[in-house]
């Protein structure tokens, strides 16, 4: 992650000094993917201390407003990641008692918002170097196992803290700009109190959690103060022109629900089956290209987003112990639209691609992820506010084939996996 942030920076930093410049002024939306690390710093009191982290891919979305002065620029958003962050987990043998071994220790942070200030100034004819100061909030979560009682305990934690980053944007077309950014964020130290029961003898331990991220990611924005500047230059004459045709570009961002239809078919004499609704919210990036001839449109479309839908462990359900997780998904579709001006009314079809996890919470189990093949069905409206430029809503149904899996630990069980997600978006995709 180091080699990571250090490249991102002297990427950002090597643009030059400021020269007249493209203005990025107005209100924007934006999405990034890249990597993440999660970092703890783990005091279980009497017992150990210590330092830990994780790196997975997430994403980022975020909406805002710029304001340009001559060559400076002062911006401020609300950005969401995308997927829950691990933060690191430790392995630990307890000194009280030679047979308790592998205990384990993990953190994880989940939607996770912040607030950005962004000041910057204008690089080369096209660009914006900026710095980022931010205060953000988040949900954490520490999970305590015990392999040898086969028991485990999991609480929330209430995060809150600051961070520091810097960033570059660069403008490729009217509306329409690449950025790529680092930020690290220090959360406030979380101190939790952990009771356990050991054959008849409760204890109390008091844990202390500092938490910390580090995100570089790359990705698309549009400005929409561009829209402004494109109709004072044009009249309505290319609603009735052949506007949708030619390879496009976007970002996705919207509500997601999984339906794990999860089943344990083997147990004898106590089946389990059980199907939650994991929702959450998710987005990423698309591409595609159409072609419009004798009032149709066709075409194809590929996307791939984040997902942050989860369902934790609930007791009242039959399989108390396992959580389910959707971590991304993706689609290639085919679509065909009727156009009435700068209106389209479409349907789609395809592949659709999704990783899942199924976690067993107990002690000494553990989680199995695999990746979901089926096909998708669903339609949206589509609107050309400009020539280039447009806005879309729609519905996905994705429908995976069954999976069989299994889960090690001292007793080993199979499970079978037959999910399906519904997906109700918005898209803004600009086309070349």
């Amino acid at each position: 992650m180091k080699n990571v942030t250090f490249a991102t920076m002297a990427t950002i930093m090597a643009y030059g000094a400021p020269v007249c410049a493209q203005d990025f002024t107005g209100p924007y939306v934006q999405a990034g993917l890249g990597v993440a690390k999660g970092h703890s710093e783990i005091d279980f009191s009497d017992w150990f201390n210590d330092k830990v982290d994780e790196t997975q891919l997430n994403g980022t979305l975020a909406a805002g407003y710029a304001q340009s002065f001559g060559d400076f620029n002062i911006g401020a958003n609300i950005a969401y990641t995308l997927d829950d962050q691990k933060a690191g987990r430790t392995i630990q043998d307890f000194p009280g008692n030679a047979a308790e071994k592998g205990d384990a220790v993990s953190v994880r942070v989940k939607h996770m918002w912040a607030v950005n200030l962004e000041p910057g100034v204008h690089v080369g004819s096209r660009g914006l170097l900026y710095g980022k100061l931010s205060y953000s909030w988040a949900d954490g979560v520490w999970r305590f196992e015990r392999p040898l009682f086969r028991d485990s305990s999991t609480g929330p934690m209430k995060l809150k803290g600051y961070g520091l980053g810097a960033g570059y944007k660069h403008d490729l077309a009217p509306g329409l700009y690449g950025f790529t950014e680092v930020q690290k964020t220090w959360f406030d130290r979380a101190d939790v109190p952990i009771t356990v029961v050991t054959e008849g003898v409760t204890s109390t331990y008091l844990d202390r959690y500092d938490v910390a991220t580090t995100m570089a990611v790359v990705g698309i924005g549009f400005r929409f103060s561009a829209l402004a500047q494109n109709r004072s230059d044009e009249t309505n004459a290319w609603a009735s022109e052949t506007i949708w045709s030619g390879p496009y570009v976007g970002v996705h961002a919207g509500y997601t629900s999984l339906k794990p239809d999860y089943s344990e078919p083997v147990v004898p004499n106590e089946p389990r089956s059980v199907n939650p609704n994991a929702n959450g919210i998710g987005g990423g990036v698309l591409a595609g290209y159409n072609i419009q001839t004798n009032g149709i449109v066709a075409g194809w479309e590929a996307d791939f987003g984040l997902a942050n839908a989860n369902a934790d462990a609930n007791p009242n359900l039959f399989n108390d112990y396992s959580a389910f997780d959707l971590k991304w998904n993706s689609h290639l579709r085919a679509r065909v639209g009727y156009p009435v001006g700068k209106t389209m009314i479409f349907a789609a079809g395809g592949l659709a691609l999704a990783r899942i996890g199924v976690d067993d919470v107990d002690a000494a189990w553990g989680e199995q992820t695999k990746t979901y093949v089926g096909f998708t069905l669903g339609g949206g409206v589509e609107h050309a506010v400009t020539k280039n430029l447009s806005i879309r809503a729609e519905y996905l149904f994705d429908k995976y084939g069954k999976k069989e899996g299994g889960i090690g630990g001292e007793y080993h069980y199979n499970f079978d996996v037959n999910p399906s997600t519904h997906n109700a978006r918005a898209a803004v995709a600009y086309r070349f």
